[in-house]
């Protein structure tokens, strides 16, 4: 009995040490939108609204990477505890590389709607017009922010949590830095309001990307990218696709829910030129 009692103890403290990194990355993306909104509203309520629809947006952006991470985490981590260092990385390198095609149609898509997004969800005068230049810069922090999501899923699935949250804290510093000296204009740097704001979330989760994939060039936890493999593996690619598309497809409907509700109580607001933030 004290030996069951033991074992127990030693399983929930593995799935502990394993699950609060986690759970620290996904609270630290969240916190990116939080201190971008929070930064909007040191100006007015028109900011409020456009950065919180924007956030808003690049949560799908997120919650779209799914379609590619749940696979991988599945089939990484099943690649690991059979010991075949082989499938996991050609898994991983071709999750990669399906990150890069996920991520180049985010970054399209969001410009080609940045200047009907705003106006769909209720937003109108400055709050429209702020929201979508918002979302015009932000689309090119999604493409290597991607990468950042998808490979994350990788290391999950080897069994390393810790890395992924430790680059997710990286990006939470860099953000607040740089959106705040942007935003606010410290020292020699001039203000530049709501603008400075999403620079400083493109340079930080831009940055989030580029160490995900040098950490995975380099190597870490049995996986290893090389560029040849990255290469559109039909096989491979459907695996990653059939497991992770349901899970994509129920963040969609989900999100949609979600927009529906908000666009509804936006166009009932009294105040129709704050959109969100009414």
């Amino acid at each position: 009995m004290n030996n069951n009692k033991s074992q127990a103890r030693s399983l929930g403290w593995a799935i502990a040490v394993l699950a609060l990194p986690v759970l620290g990355e996904q609270f630290g993306n969240i916190l990116v939108g939080l201190v971008d909104t929070f930064l909007a509203g040191q100006f007015n309520k028109e900011a409020i609204a456009a950065v919180g629809m924007a956030s808003y947006v690049g949560w799908l952006a997120t919650m779209l990477s799914g379609f590619v991470g749940v696979g991988a985490t599945a089939l990484v981590a099943r690649a690991i505890g059979a010991r075949d260092r082989e499938q996991a990385n050609n898994v991983t390198n071709q999750a990669m590389g399906l990150a890069g095609f996920l991520g180049i149609g985010l970054m399209l898509t969001l410009l080609a709607l940045a200047g009907a997004i705003p106006s769909l969800m209720g937003l109108k005068g400055e709050a429209a017009s702020v929201a979508s230049q918002y979302l015009r810069i932000d689309a090119f922090g999604q493409f290597l922010y991607v990468y950042m999501l998808v490979g994350a899923a990788c290391l999950r699935g080897a069994g390393d949590t810790r890395t992924p949250m430790l680059i997710m804290i990286l990006i939470n510093i860099v953000n607040v830095v740089i959106s705040v000296t942007l935003s606010m204009g410290l020292g020699p740097v001039q203000p530049m309001g709501v603008i400075g704001i999403v620079i400083g979330t493109v340079i930080a989760r831009s940055l989030g990307g580029v160490i995900m994939l040098y950490v995975l060039f380099k190597g870490r936890s049995d996986l290893k990218l090389s560029l040849g493999k990255m290469v559109f593996e039909r096989q491979t690619a459907l695996r990653l696709l059939n497991i992770g598309g349901p899970a994509g497809l129920d963040s969609i409907l989900m999100w949609s829910g979600h927009f529906i509700f908000l666009t509804f109580l936006t166009r009932v607001s009294h105040d129709p030129e704050l959109g969100l933030a009414a």
